[in-house]
């Protein structure tokens, strides 16, 4: 699933049988159940989920039956196994959530490719990839139910949420995986790939180096791009790379679309926002995500293919925010404000995509899966998912300014009681400005590099608060990077006002993601000429 930054994905096929697949010694036979298919037609993926404990190794629990992956819990409950087809990178959905009695589950796939399985929570968050066998190479991360001309019935699907992994309870027949979907293990285990848990952040072991495969999952770290926040492993998860896959990659096919986005937009005025509280501590106060930021939600149309060519574009499921989130933009005029679920979580078509900026008065998080429904004029339609990425949670903050009359920094010249007892705004002298601050962070609370910068929505106005003039288009800027003890490092940008007569001027220092249809923050600041 992914990127909210939105977005979507899935490898290629390759059965095999492997000495040693599950470690030392032959491979063992299997209780797995096959179940034989005329040639061409659809085969299912069964099971039944359930909590447990996933071994670092295969068990032999008999002479001579299947070893054992994992020890089975308790059935589980409301929860999406969705199969993600190697060659076709579509999205195939279960008939249902898994049952409450046994965790039951059951996806019917096409034939003449293999398919990756992905668990999606109650909540809607991606938790897992599910793996299948382990080898001297790595992980086995996709089964193929026609190898051989075969339905697969995996028994029961043991998932832990400590290693963020779910694996059958007994090992698969090595004719039904696909050794060409091999992921890299983690040190956690035999079964464990080493994206499992964090998501697909390409950190640690996780970190990816080298050619990107021509594969659903690009980076080998066991979770197709669909739900990898990070596709190419390098660090930066995809809503903030500006290079997040292989050139000419997508995450999911789609007909007629190029790509889904999902991002964050977070202004915030600095006397709602300032850096320096009034007891001259800096702020770390948490920014209210839920009501403060702004989510556009995006399908992008491919060449050729018009927005009117669709009917209709929906999430049609989602996080609980999806219930709360009012719409901001992008729909008419009667629709801003109205709960998004009251107009059944449309999408609004425009001049190359269907889009919808809402607020989500709840809390977004990367991970979030959202299930999308496009309608086609011809009446055809399919589903697909998008994962979240990334979601602004703080913003770049003024600690410095510069003017003629010398540096004015930290809580002594910049705390709110100066900002707000002054008709909110800082005084300077002179005909220029250098301001001082720092990166946004990110979800990990670390400050972001790579970010291209802008000092947006300048307007100067008369003392009595009436616009004059307006610069117009963002200004783009490149600061000048300066290490600093207490933030890591400091941006510098130097701005000259206009020169005509005006009383204060407002400017956005604005943080802009560099991936194509990515999301920025700011922070809004007035400053008044003396």
């Amino acid at each position: 699933m992914k990127k909210i930054d939105l977005v979507l994905t899935i490898v290629t096929l390759a059965a095999a049988v492997m000495f040693g697949l599950y470690g030392c010694g032959q491979q063992s036979s299997t209780t797995t159940t096959t179940t034989t298919l005329p040639s061409g037609s659809t085969g299912v993926i069964s099971g039944s989920l359930n909590t447990g404990v996933v071994r670092t190794s295969a068990l032999r629990t008999s002479a001579s039956g299947p070893r054992s992956l994992a020890s089975v819990g308790s059935p589980i409950a409301d929860y999406t196994v969705v199969a993600v087809g190697t060659v076709d990178k579509k999205i195939y959905f279960p008939d249902s959530k898994t049952a409450t009695a046994d965790g039951a589950f059951s996806i019917t796939v096409p034939s003449g490719e293999s398919f990756y399985l992905e668990l999606i929570d109650a909540s809607k968050k991606f938790v897992a990839p599910v793996s299948f066998a382990s080898t001297t190479g790595g992980v086995v991360m996709a089964v193929s139910p026609e190898a051989g001309g075969a339905a697969i019935d995996l028994g029961k699907v043991v998932y832990e949420s400590a290693k963020g992994v779910a694996v059958p309870s007994l090992e698969v027949s090595a004719s039904l995986l696909d050794s060409g979907s091999t992921a890299t293990k983690s040190s956690s285990g035999d079964f464990v790939p080493v994206g499992a848990g964090i998501l697909g952040r390409g950190t640690g072991e996780a970190a990816f180096s080298g050619t990107l495969k021509d594969k659903v999952d690009e980076d080998g770290d066991g979770l197709p791009d669909v739900v990898d926040i990070d596709d190419d492993g390098d660090g930066k998860v995809d809503g903030l790379d500006a290079d997040p896959r292989k050139a000419g990659a997508v995450e999911v096919s789609i007909t007629g679309v190029n790509n889904t986005n999902a991002f964050s937009n977070l202004p915030q005025q600095y006397e709602n926002y300032p850096s320096y509280n009034n007891d001259n501590s800096f702020n770390t106060t948490p920014i209210n995500v839920a009501t403060q930021t702004n989510l556009a939600i995006e399908v992008v149309m491919s060449g050729g293919t018009s927005p009117s060519d669709f009917s209709s574009i929906k999430v049609v499921e989602g996080p609980a925010w999806i219930d709360t989130a009012t719409i901001s933009s992008d729909g008419p005029v009667g629709d801003i404000g109205d709960l998004w679920q009251d107009k059944s979580y449309t999408l609004y078509s425009s001049s190359d995509r269907w889009t919808v900026h809402v607020t989500p008065n709840g809390t977004p998080e990367a991970g979030d899966v959202l299930k999308f429904k496009v309608v086609r004029t011809d009446g055809t339609s399919q589903e697909f998912i998008s994962t979240l990425t990334f979601v602004f949670e703080d913003i770049p903050r003024l600690v410095g300014y510069v003017d003629a009359g010398g540096t004015k920094e930290g809580a002594t010249d910049l705390k709110l009681s100066v900002y707000s007892s002054n008709g909110n705004k800082f005084n300077y002298t002179g005909s220029n400005l250098t301001f001082r601050f720092t990166a946004p962070k990110d979800d990990l609370g670390n400050y972001l590099t790579g970010m291209q910068y802008y000092l947006d929505g300048i307007t100067y106005y008369n003392s009595s608060g009436t616009v004059l003039s307006s610069a117009g288009s963002a200004l783009s800027v490149t600061p000048t990077v300066e290490t600093n003890a207490t933030f890591g490092f400091i941006n510098i940008i130097s701005f000259t006002p206009t020169t005509e007569t005006f009383s204060y001027f407002k400017v956005d220092v604005k943080a802009q993601s560099p991936t194509n249809g990515g999301g920025n923050a700011s922070q809004m600041i007035n400053f008044k000429k003396n």
